[in-house]
């Protein structure tokens, strides 16, 4: 009953709230049901003729109707609407259940979640900064799969993709993904790859073809075997991520 302290009375003997208490018309207090008579609350007026005068319950003060349903309820469950500003029951104190029209006036065109996305077919803006960007990412999975000797420095390395020549009597070449030392000449880098891919070297021959490193190319020059590769890169002739050949001249 706490939640409307202000309604009924409380029993002068018991103290229970009551709602539709009685007042004895001798000692002028107030009962409950089960007090009401003079002998229940030893009335001291109790020789005189009683009447249980009942207590007016303010009906007009404690109820009231919604304006949707026209249902009389308490007050106390009324809702005022901030859109219309009328009262409503609890079952239709939302703007949907009483047809509030005013709130759809309020109401604002749904936003897209997000911005639509760029058009993919735009075709690709070639450029410097485009290519510049397209050889680290062909960098990047070089190094992924480059193989080498282990024991040379990160900080050394130059990685290759080297298409070879098996044999001076076959014009077929392979592709491998390599890395070299930029400290090596380019006689030692010969000679590690024709061990480390098994290709027939025979420069100690002079009179066989002879294995050479160059840039990839049919009429590229072959590097000279004295010059190191680190020599090659600060002359501009190499650099991580260029395509070599190792073949066969005559």
């Amino acid at each position: 009953m706490a939640e409307f302290p202000q309604l009924g009375q409380q029993c002068s003997q018991c103290k229970t709230l009551d709602f539709l208490p009685l007042i004895c018309d001798k000692c002028k207090q107030v009962y409950c049901k089960e007090h009401h008579s003079f002998v229940a609350h030893n009335c001291p007026q109790s020789d005189k003729q009683w009447t249980p005068t009942p207590v007016s319950r303010p009906s007009e003060s404690i109820s009231g109707k919604c304006c949707f349903c026209n249902q009389s309820v308490l007050k106390t469950e009324l809702v005022l609407c901030d859109k219309c500003h009328e009262k409503h029951c609890l079952s239709h104190r939302h703007y949907e259940s009483h047809e509030c029209k005013h709130n759809k006036t309020d109401q604002k065109p749904a936003q897209p979640l997000r911005k639509p996305l760029l058009n993919a077919s735009a075709p690709n803006v070639k450029g410097p900064k485009n290519e510049g960007l397209a050889r680290r990412v062909a960098l990047m999975k070089l190094k992924q799969k480059a193989s080498g000797q282990s024991s040379i420095p990160m900080s050394e390395r130059l990685f290759f993709k080297l298409s070879y020549q098996k044999s001076s009597q076959l014009n077929e070449f392979e592709s491998k993904d390599i890395f070299l030392s930029t400290e090596w000449s380019v006689g030692k880098c010969v000679d590690w790859l024709s061990t480390h891919l098994s290709v027939i070297n025979n420069n100690n021959n002079p009179t066989q073809p002879k294995l050479v490193l160059t840039s990839d190319g049919e009429t590229s020059e072959p590097f000279p075997m004295s010059s190191s590769l680190k020599q090659l890169e600060s002359d501009e002739l190499i650099q991580s991520g260029d395509n070599l050949c190792l073949k066969y001249i005559q």
